[in-house]
C-alpha cells in the first residue's frame, strides 16, 4: 500500500480489531488479510522499508502451503 493508503488504513479506515504493526517513519505498508475463523483480527497491517519484497515473499509462502 502507497502512503496514502497505509495512512487511511492505520487511521481513520482502521479496524480496532486489526494486528498493527507500525513505525511512523515507514510510509508504505502491505495488508495481510487473516481467513482463519477462530482469528478475530480481520487482517495484519505491516509497515515496511520493502513492501512489494514482502508482499512477494508472503505469497510464495502462500503458495508453497498449498
Amino acid at each position: 500500500m502507497d502512503a496514502d493508503a497505509t495512512r487511511h488504513v492505520s487511521g481513520p479506515g482502521a479496524d480496532a480489531r486489526a494486528y498493527l504493526l507500525l513505525r511512523p517513519y515507514l510510509k508504505q505498508s502491505v495488508k495481510v488479510e487473516v481467513t482463519d475463523p477462530a482469528d478475530p483480527a480481520p487482517y495484519w497491517l505491516v509497515v515496511s522499508r520493502h513492501p512489494q519484497a514482502l508482499a512477494g515473499a508472503l505469497n510464495a509462502a502462500r503458495s508453497a502451503s498449498r
